[in-house]
């Protein structure tokens, strides 16, 4: 994950610290500035791990000892505004990489699933909340929910959709997916930063 993650967040942001003229060591304090998303990913799967392994030591359920864990941390960062090296998004993100990961982890079930009218109920729910989002107000029909839940209720139930519709194709396609969505951030990266280069210069 290291070298998956880590050393390309160090290269492309020595390159753009190059280029812009930004100070290297801001890309660590604020990783938002940069491929954030690698950074992100990388922590949060230490986390996830870290868990994991301290889940089978302390014989607790792995899925009861990451909700704990979550819940311990967001409390405290939202509690300090805790934001350098982008704690506060790692905390944040690692929820739904977390439900991800335990849908992976009980497919079976996923698959069971699959044969009730659950996958009719969240279609329908994925494309009324798609469709009605707004990132600083909850609407109207749904007001009795607070802020904080919705703009994460969201992508949950996407998540939530993905899953349940695709967990078939997951092994065949992720891979390519990963590398589509890698290139194409490389490329809207990399034409940001030399658009911002041409801006300086003239």
């Amino acid at each position: 994950r290291f070298i998956q993650l880590i050393i390309p967040f160090f290269s492309f942001n020595a390159i753009n610290a190059f280029l812009t003229g930004h100070n290297y060591l801001s890309y660590f304090y604020n990783p938002q500035i940069g491929l954030w998303f690698l950074w992100v990913l990388f922590f949060i799967t230490i986390l996830q791990i870290s868990v994991s392994k301290l889940s089978i030591r302390c014989r607790f359920g792995e899925e009861f000892m990451t909700l704990l864990t979550f819940i311990t941390l967001f409390g405290i960062v939202k509690a300090t505004h805790l934001s350098i090296f982008a704690v506060d998004m790692i905390v944040s993100f690692w929820l739904y990489y977390a439900i991800g990961y335990f849908l992976r982890k009980h497919e079976k079930v996923l698959l069971e699933l699959k044969k009730t009218y659950i996958g009719a109920v969240l279609l329908i729910c994925f494309f009324i909340v798609s469709l009605t989002y707004n990132r600083s107000m909850v609407p109207g029909f749904i007001s009795f929910v607070p802020h904080l839940v919705y703009v994460r209720l969201v992508p949950i139930i996407g998540i939530l959709t993905i899953m349940f519709f695709g967990c078939k194709y997951c092994n065949k396609n992720i891979s390519l997916l990963n590398a589509m969505g890698g290139y194409i951030r490389c490329l809207r990266n990399t034409s940001s930063i030399l658009c911002k280069t041409r801006s300086i210069q003239s």
